[in-house]
């Protein structure tokens, strides 16, 4: 007889003496001092594991979070123009949770699955190695089937993901834009593009669900009933011949069962491997992509002399070009930059903080070409006012700071006064701690702007940068910033680009941008001597004042 049935023999035969020979009482507290014992055993190891992986679940989700936010920091503008914010609040959201969900599936049976159905195995083989052999072909084209099942799951979650990131984006951009939504009465339009969305990842959704759990809850049972009627009745003739007792044949009958739902849990573990591929997909597509040049070169410490462009040009693919520009910047300089909208003004602030690469020509500092540089140090040379004014939903004290600690609460004030900013902070009901809400929309657009100038002055910068940085301001407070610019001393070297040519008139030089190129240069009184583009655009606006 094999081996299960000699086990079956020799199991019923020791319970015989055991309730034989002993008194029954004693043998039923024993079995429960024994039982409860491996119960309380089980329930704290197992206790003691759920604790230990969800702490680590956890704690792999988060690093892959920061890692994740981190590469896409580091990423440069460029990737940021052409992809929807929304499409990358995704991967945080369900992907990577997902990820760490399946991560848990595929450790626990690979743990547990194969250990158990090696032991299986090993008891059916000495048993009756004709009924093993049927077992396991039946089992490996169930693992086959699975594995079948995960590859149709990995096409839907794949859609399921992208649809998920074209609806986060269409929230996101309605959000954004609510007052535009409102003011056209456009409530309805983004409410049924946001359906139609939604409904496209519900229906990804629910095929793919019904590939993990339902079908194959559906087919179990049928093909766990077909293996037992198969192997009972192969099992049968040997019974009959004598090669196998009936309590071995229903033992091994047994055992295949439990052989079978080790095989099911490897077979949740393949298409759980399908998942976790399709989850990292989109993931892994984005940490494959470039990060902006790293800060492994040269630090420069100030400008002591010029910063030139040499034959500078930039385009955007096919569309607008600028250059080539040959131009320098001495140190304490005033330099203004105007012209037409569209005329490459700030594209080449852009370039100057490196936001962009130059397709052609360099920028030199004091003769050293900045791509040689080390990228966060010589953009820590400029403070920047933006054309589009953001603060962060923090205090305004924060907000000037902007993650610079080493900044001073005095430093802060300072800068807030320089940035005729700092009467009205005082004013705000918590000061300097008043939050200045989402997207600073708390305060005022003018408001906002003399915060982002203070922002600007507070690292003292070696290069001010103020791209249309007055443009939200009345006259007297444009006035008034323009003074405490001036106040600044020739230690600060100023760059203003405005299309309001009243804010221009007191810099040592203004240049004049025209479809990308420079075409005039020199102080406001000689371009209106010389009549030419620069002439005729203070014409239309002393017109239209």
């Amino acid at each position: 007889a094999g081996s299960l049935d000699a086990f079956a023999h020799r199991f019923l035969d020791a319970a015989e003496r055991c309730t034989r020979d002993a008194p029954q009482g004693r043998v039923v507290v024993l079995l429960g001092l024994l039982l409860l014992a491996l119960t309380l055993l089980t329930v704290a190891a197992h206790f003691a594991a759920r604790v230990l992986w969800t702490r680590t679940k956890f704690e792999a989700l988060t690093a892959m979070q920061v890692a994740l936010f981190d590469h896409l920091c580091r990423l440069p503008v460029a990737f940021f123009a052409q992809e929807r914010v929304g499409r990358l609040l995704a991967p945080f959201q369900r992907e990577l949770l997902d990820a760490v969900r399946i991560m848990q599936t595929v450790s626990t049976a690979l743990l547990r699955a194969p250990l158990m159905a090696a032991v299986f195995l090993v008891l059916l083989l000495r048993t009756s190695p004709g009924l093993t052999a049927i077992a396991v072909a039946v089992g490996a084209g169930v693992l086959l089937g699975f594995h079948l099942i995960g590859r149709l799951r990995h096409g839907r979650l794949r859609a399921a993901y992208q649809a998920l990131g074209q609806l986060l984006a269409s929230a996101q951009e309605a959000f954004l834009a609510i007052r535009v939504v409102k003011a056209f009465g456009a409530e309805a339009f983004v409410v049924e593009r946001f359906g139609e969305t939604a409904r496209e990842v519900a229906r990804h959704e629910e095929r793919g669900e019904i590939l993990r759990e339902h079908l194959p809850e559906a087919l179990f049972p049928l093909l766990n009933l077909g293996i037992l009627v198969v192997l009972a009745l192969a099992g049968s003739r040997q019974v009959a011949s004598g090669e196998l007792s009936r309590e071995g044949l229903l033992l091994f009958l047994a055992v295949t069962v439990l052989l079978g739902t080790a095989a099911v849990t490897v077979g949740n573990a393949l298409i759980a491997v399908h998942e976790m591929a399709a989850s990292s997909e989109r993931v892994r597509a984005l940490l494959a992509l470039a990060p902006e040049a790293p800060s492994a070169g040269r630090q420069p410490l100030a400008l002591q002399a010029t910063l030139s462009l040499r034959d500078l040009t930039f385009r955007y693919g096919s569309g607008f070009g600028l250059g080539p520009l040959r131009l320098s910047l001495e140190r304490g300089e005033r330099l203004a930059i105007v012209g037409a909208s569209g005329a490459g003004k700030s594209t080449l602030i852009d370039l100057l903080l490196r936001l962009y690469e130059p397709t052609g020509g360099r920028i030199e500092l004091d003769g050293i070409d900045v791509g040689s540089l080390d990228l966060a140090c010589y953009r820590r040379l400029f403070g920047v006012v933006a054309q589009d004014t953001l603060l962060l939903h923090d205090t305004v004290r924060a907000n000037i700071a902007c993650g610079r600690h080493q900044i001073t609460s005095q430093a802060i004030e300072e800068a807030a006064r320089a940035a005729d900013a700092d009467a009205f902070i005082r004013g705000l009901p918590k000061g300097y701690d008043t939050v200045a809400g989402v997207r600073g929309l708390q305060l005022s657009g003018g408001q906002r702007q003399r915060i982002a100038i203070a922002r600007a002055l507070a690292g003292r910068p070696e290069v001010l940068l103020l791209d249309e940085a007055t443009s939200a301001l009345d006259g007297d407070s444009e006035a008034e910033v323009l003074r405490a610019l001036s106040a600044l001393g020739r230690h600060i070297t100023i760059v203003l680009v405005s299309h309001r040519l009243s804010a221009v008139q007191g810099a040592d030089r203004i240049v004049v941008l025209d479809q990308g190129r420079l075409v005039e240069s020199g102080t406001h009184a000689s371009l209106m001597a010389a009549g030419g583009t620069y002439c005729r655009l203070y014409e239309v606006q002393a017109a239209s004042a």
